[in-house]
């Protein structure tokens, strides 16, 4: 097999905001429209949930709203789609400035992608001979699941690299995926809420770091 394969592809997009007095019950459909967080003719994929310390609503455009009790998620399953990466800032942006009086104290950009093989061993091969040294272990190997961490200006970037199938092929897939943790804090002329929505904005720039840092580790993948 040749290790010369298709380029990691973002399949998945989150904005996690870690808040210390959220207030779940706030989210519903109605009030997503009425302050046009979302427009009024998305169509939600399932019944919305609202039971205390947790609220969600998920739409059928692949975007999803989580509220719980310390933290709102905003995620896109389709951010490969239609201008993705931008729908998503922009629900999280118009959120946030509903409830930008709370003590927010972090931002997670969550990217994720994969890249796909035909085979699961050409697969396992590919992380042998590019990642990690596979050996004769007592049981049978049932996944590989990697980890590291990196602190970047501004931010500490957790990596995972595991193995997944796809759901309509049932194609093996080296699965990337990133946690960018930002602090929040008041900085420079900046006040708190406004480096939230600094990083919310500027959310595409760690997806390119993100990228590179997949190409840095299999090189034959860009």
């Amino acid at each position: 097999m040749s290790d010369k394969l298709g380029p990691w592809e973002l399949r998945e997009l989150g904005i996690v905001i870690a808040i210390l007095n959220n207030d779940p019950s706030i989210l519903n459909p109605d009030f997503l429209v009425r302050n046009n967080i979302v427009d009024a003719d998305w169509k939600q994929k399932e019944n919305p949930i609202c039971i205390g310390p947790l609220s969600k609503v998920v739409y059928d455009n692949g975007i999803t709203i989580t509220s719980e009790q310390h933290a709102v998620s905003f995620t896109n399953t389709q951010v490969d789609k239609c201008d993705g990466i931008n729908k998503l800032k922009d629900v999280a942006t118009k959120y946030f400035q509903q409830i930008n009086n709370l003590s927010c104290i972090a931002v997670g950009i969550n990217p994720v992608g994969h890249i796909p093989f035909d085979e699961k061993n050409e697969l396992r091969g590919f992380v042998e001979r590019n990642l990690i040294a596979l050996k004769e272990w007592p049981h049978e190997l049932e996944g590989i699941a990697i980890y590291y961490r990196f602190n970047i200006p501004g931010a500490t970037l957790n990596l995972r690299i595991e193995e997944g199938v796809l759901k309509d092929s049932k194609k093996p897939v080296l699965i990337f995926g990133g946690n960018f943790h930002h602090v929040v804090r008041p900085e420079g002329q900046l006040t708190t809420s406004q480096n939230v929505l600094e990083i919310i904005r500027e959310c595409p720039n760690d997806i390119d770091t993100f990228r590179k840092y997949v190409q840095s580790f299999i090189p034959e993948a860009q």
